[in-house]
């Protein structure tokens, strides 16, 4: 790993940071490289938390017309 790439992946929490290195050849990579993996990463995990919150969401929806309909 260079010097330029240890600010970037201190952008990723420490708990994360071992799986990233494993998955995505980091050494390989250019500092843009890597600085477009971070981004990526980061957009996944926030598309992640929309569906998740759009999921609860549905949920919350179908349980609702669910008891009005029994009622």
């Amino acid at each position: 790993m260079t010097y330029t790439q240890a600010p970037i992946l201190l952008g990723i929490p420490e708990e994360e940071r071992d799986e990233f290195i494993a998955e995505d050849d980091v050494e390989s990579m250019t500092k843009l490289e890597l600085q477009q993996a971070v981004k990526d990463r980061e957009q996944a995990i926030q598309e992640k938390k929309d569906l998740l919150k759009d999921l609860d969401l549905k949920s919350s929806e179908i349980a609702q017309l669910t008891i009005s309909k029994t009622r």
